[in-house]
Parts: C-alpha cells; structure tokens; sequence
C-alpha cells in the first residue's frame, strides 16, 4: 500500500512497516559515536580534496603565460612586456665567457708631462697572451663597452670607440681594443678602474657587468740630463731659442724698410710734363739737320747772375 505524501499530493511514498523500520535504524545510526566519527572523516576529505582542487587550478592557471612566454622565445607573436622579457632572457642565455686583457700598470713607466697609452681587448677565443698584459675571465656578448677611470695625478682620454661588437666565433682571433692615452701632470699615484658591460643590442639595457677592476701605478718626474749631455742639451736650447728671436726681429725690420721705401718712393715722384726750365735761360732752338746743337744754353741779356763766374778773355 502506497500512503500519499502531505508535503506533495503528487508524490506517493510507499508506507509500511519496512519503511518505518529503515528510518529508525538511521536514526539510530546517526545517533551513534560511530556515525559521528565517519561524519568527522568524510568532511576532512572533503576539504582536503577541496585544498587540492585549488592548488591544480591555479597551477593550470598559471602554464599559459610560460607557454606564452616560451612560444615568445621561438618567434611568435606576443605582446610588448612579454616580448621584451622574452628577448632579455634569450640575450642573457647567448652570453660566453670571455678574456679581457689590458696593460700592466706597471710597464706603463709613467714620467710627468709624457702621454702613455693604456689598451684593453676583450677575446672570444684563446690566443696567445703578451708579456706586458694582464688578463680576466669575463661574461661578454653582444654590444660591449670597456670604461676606463682614472683618479690620482693623471687623466685618461679615450682615442677608440666606445661601444663594439664581441662574438666567440673561432675565425675571429683579435678581438675588439679600447685604447685611453694616459696623462700624468705632476708626480705621485694614478689609481685605474677597468669596467666592462655588455648591453643588450643597441640599447642601454644591461645584461651583465663585471665588477671594477682597480689598479695604480707610479709617476716619476722627468729625469734632468747631467754632465757634458746636459750642456750640449742647453746649448742646442739657447741657439734654437736666439735662432727664433733673430727670425722675429728680422722680419719686423723688413717690414718697416719696406713701409719707408714706400713712402720715400711716393712723395719723390712728379709727372715729367710739368717740369719747367730754370729761370734765367733760354730753351734751345731746334738744330737744322748738319748742325751741331750747342752743349748750354745761351744765357739772358741782362748778363750772369750772381755767382756765376765772368767769362774768361782768350785773347
């Protein structure tokens, strides 16, 4: 016999002795401490499984973006943070080690008022090393640039690019050179600090600097000549120098003869079509062709002037 519900008409529960049997013996199961036990159990399970379930979703969650981030590193199209990492960390994983020389300090022989010259290489391969230079392991790659900084009693100037290309390839056996010309100006210590950066491309960016490589080295003053060198260094140092002011007074002298000839030539010059006889003659007659032209001019009648000299009787 079915018994129908009160809760819903529409619904028929079966009714009977079996029935109310079942639902008392579950109540009396969950009454019991053995009930209340496995009800412990099962509501750890479950958040535990809970716990779980979370941490997979977020690390499912979280594959796509290096995914994302590795598909960057084989060229395809990500955006422009993405990318831009991406690139930095394939840059960095292209760097090799490297040897950096440079000039011993010390063979430098640095004297006051006498430019040295400082050199650095940065090698992908191995060559063989000089006497004179002193070597560093070095991670390059890329855009390098070689600084050098001087502190103390000198200056350095930098005489080669700044910024140069490195690569490990074996065929290229010299490496990139920086060279600085190192100026002492009075005696004492010069303190070197060598650094090396490689940057990513063409930008500012930095992949790897190694730390400062410090030295110093000594300044002399110049060594005066002695004895009979030294006198024929001073000598040959007056006749230069008397040479130089003889040149320079010389050619002052020559400028102002050449202002006075000038001068002097200027004002002595009249046209010669102005010029008139003397007062007291007569021009000369023109000479018929077969007669001699009489060597003076005759003289005026009113007679000689004063101080001439009366003509002499040859009688």
């Amino acid at each position: 016999m079915f018994r129908p519900n009160e809760d819903d008409g529409d619904l028929a529960t079966p009714a009977g002795p079996i029935h109310d049997t079942a639902k008392r013996r579950i109540r009396d199961w969950m009454a019991s401490p053995l009930a209340l036990r496995r009800v412990r159990k099962t509501t750890i399970a479950a958040l535990l499984s809970a716990l779980v379930s979370a941490t997979l979703l977020l690390w499912v969650d979280s594959r796509p973006s290096v995914e994302k981030r590795e598909g960057c590193d084989r060229g395809a199209t990500c955006s422009g943070g993405d990318h831009f990492e991406a690139q930095l960390d394939r840059a960095r994983k292209q760097l090799f080690t490297g040897r950096l020389d440079y000039t011993k300090p010390s063979s430098l022989r640095l004297t006051v008022g006498k430019p040295s010259y400082f050199r650095a290489a940065v090698l992908g391969t191995w060559v063989v090393k000089k006497e004179d230079v002193q070597s560093e392991k070095v991670t390059v790659g890329g855009q390098v640039t070689v600084s050098l900084h001087c502190s103390g009693v000198a200056t350095c100037t930098p005489i080669s690019s700044k910024r140069q290309s490195v690569t490990d390839d074996p065929r290229f056996k010299d490496g990139p050179a920086w060279v600085w010309e190192v100026t002492p100006k009075e005696a004492g210590t010069v303190y070197f600090a060598l650094t090396v950066t490689s940057y990513y491309e063409n930008t500012t960016t930095v992949l790897y600097e190694k730390p400062p490589i410090t030295a110093d080295a000594e300044v002399k003053e110049a060594r005066k000549e002695e004895g009979a060198t030294s006198w024929v260094a001073d000598a040959y140092g007056w006749f230069k120098k008397m040479i130089e002011e003889l040149a320079l007074i010389a050619a002052g002298l020559a400028t102002v003869l050449g202002l006075w000839l000038a001068w002097k030539t200027r004002n002595s010059y009249q046209p010669t079509g102005s010029r008139e006889p003397p007062q007291g003659t007569v021009p000369t007659q023109p000479t018929q062709p077969g007669q001699a032209q009489s060597p003076t001019s005759t003289t005026a009648r009113t007679g000689p002037t004063a101080g001439d000299n009366p003509p002499s009787d040859t009688r």
